[in-house]
């Protein structure tokens, strides 16, 4: 409710700048009007405008950006392999994690991307490389955080019991699905050790693939672009030997890759990345089909 002091104020105002501005000045305060009305119009356009271009086809407002993937096709081949990117987190190794997830797409090559979940919906830089490239990425839970006991020395999910692995992998899929927009399938354990707790969890949460573990070596290590021991980056030749042997067993080449071991002092190593494009060309130059877990 409007006060009589305040309306009496208004008033006083309304009659002051009468004769003090608008009679004595009657050009200048019909010129303001004009811009003040003019401004008004445009303003109001422009919201508009900005309204209808974050709208669908149907009228309805877009809650965020919306991406076109366009799937890559590839020539059917008996020799299979599997792309297993691992460590794709948030804030850490963005950019050379988008590199070789669209150097690999441009050559026609899926991959499938073991995935850390934790605090992954606050980066929106490596999110939307996710969205926008997803129809041509499976994307696999790889742990929680990837933590490691400092006391231990354990793995995460090393030594989980089934209520905690339960609680992790389910928050995990969610976060991953709402990105990725597929279920997930594929669980990577952190360390490539997994307890059986965590085993029985999986199943509970519809996870067909477990990949890394020792014991399921038919979806495990075939291969690796990387020596631990040595801290070097391994022969293509090697690698490409190694899948050799599996196909001659009509078997896929699971080949696991880090972002980080093509990096020297936190920074793209243009030498070591040679190799990994050089490995791709390789796989294309013998017409091999890169495939994920869950076209299997």
């Amino acid at each position: 409710m409007i006060q009589p002091g305040s309306l009496s104020l208004f008033i006083h105002l309304l009659i002051n700048t009468y004769h003090n501005v608008i009679k004595k000045y009657p050009i200048r305060a019909f010129s303001c009007m004009v811009v003040l009305v003019v401004a008004s119009i445009i303003i109001i356009n422009g919201r508009a405008a900005v309204t209808n271009s974050l709208k669908d086809n149907n009228g309805k407002i877009l809650g965020e950006m919306t991406y076109k993937c366009k799937p890559v096709k590839e020539a059917y081949s008996d020799k299979k392999i599997i792309l297993r990117l691992d460590d794709i987190q948030a804030f850490a190794y963005s950019e050379i994690s988008q590199m070789m997830i669209e150097d690999s797409i441009s050559r026609k090559m899926k991959l499938v991307l073991g995935v850390i979940p934790y605090n992954l919906t606050q980066d929106a830089f490596i999110t939307n490389v996710l969205k926008k490239n997803n129809c041509n990425l499976e994307l696999a839970l790889h742990g929680w955080d990837h933590s490691i006991s400092p006391e231990t020395g354990v793995y995460e999910f090393e030594d989980m019991d089934e209520a905690e692995a339960a609680s992790k992998i389910k928050e995990g899929k969610s976060i991953l699905e709402q990105i990725g927009g597929q279920p997930v399938v594929t669980f990577i354990p952190p360390g490539n050790l997994i307890s059986s707790s965590t085993k029985k969890v999986l199943k509970q949460e519809g996870i067909k693939y477990l990949s890394g573990d020792t014991e399921s070596s038919i979806y495990g290590i075939d291969a690796t672009t990387y020596d631990f021991q040595s801290k070097k980056l391994n022969d293509n030749s090697d690698i490409l030997n190694k899948c050799d042997e599996r196909f001659s067993k009509n078997k896929f080449c699971v080949i696991v890759i880090h972002p980080q071991d093509y990096l020297t002092d936190d920074k793209i190593d243009e030498d070591k990345y040679s190799q990994f494009i050089n490995l791709l060309d390789e796989f294309r130059n013998e017409q091999v089909l890169s495939i994920t877990f869950n076209s299997l």
